[in-house]
Order: C-alpha cells, then structure tokens, then sequence
C-alpha cells in the first residue's frame, strides 16, 4: 500500500508499535526506511506477523499548542455573534451549563420524582404509545452515557 503526507500525532499509538520510535529524531525532508513488525493479532491476515519496511519522507513538524483565550478566539467560537468577545463567549458558557444543569436536574430527579409519586397515588391506565416513547428516552439516555 501506499500513504502520502499522512499525518501522525507522536505518542497516539495509532500506527504499528515501533514505527513512532524510529520517526522521533528526524529532520525536514529526511527520507528514512522504517522497519517494524506488524503485530500477530493484525487484522490483516496477510501482514499479521509480518516484518515490513515503510520508505518515509518527513514533510512537515507541527506543534499542538494550547488555544489563546482571546477576542479572536471567542469570534471564531461564536461565529454567529458580530463583535463577540471573551466576556460574550463566558457567558454563553455560563448559559449554556447552567441550562445542561437545569435539564439534567429535571430530567434525572424531578421528573422520575413526580412520576413515582403519580404511579403510587394515581390508579389509571397509560396509553402505550406514552409507555412507549418514555422508554425509548430513557434506553436513548442510557445509551449516550
């Protein structure tokens, strides 16, 4: 097979074991043979246990740096907002866990709170397309965690 200008984060372990340790160390436009094994567990029947050479060619160093919190920032956070700003992105934040807060409340304690209380003193038939989409809720909200 063949990759080009495939990108490769050092330290993710997303390619064979071996292969990030012998990258580690080389310059821009160095082409190096890398030689490493592929694990015997390979879902690749054809290449699991396999030794294998790859021709590498480094195009490109980047460094993962931490966001400036910034009037930039907060414009490109709220796109939809002219003239936004750090103070305008603080407190859309605070809006919005304030209101994740609120639904979580009431969904994970007042509403079964009120529910039990109406099962235990209410005697009355419900409808099953209700049943229904009230477990489909609450599968959907067990599956998402």
């Amino acid at each position: 097979g063949k990759a080009e200008k495939h990108t490769l984060e050092i330290g993710s372990g997303s390619f064979i074991p071996g292969f990030e340790d012998q990258v580690i160390g080389m310059k821009y436009d160095e082409e190096k043979d890398i030689t490493v094994t592929f694990p015997e567990s390979y879902q690749a029947e054809h290449l699991a246990g396999a030794e294998v050479v790859f021709k590498v060619k480094l195009h490109e160093i980047q460094e993962r740096a931490a966001a400036e919190i910034d009037d930039e920032f907060a414009k490109k956070m709220l796109p939809q907002e002219e003239g936004a700003t750090v103070d305008m992105l603080k407190e859309k934040l605070k809006e919005q866990l304030k209101a994740e807060k609120l639904s979580k409340y009431y969904n994970e304690e007042l509403k079964p709170a009120y529910l039990e209380t109406l099962v235990e003193k209410i005697d009355f038939a419900v409808p099953s397309s209700v049943l229904e989409q009230e477990i489909n809720q609450v599968l959907n909200t067990q599956i998402r965690e």
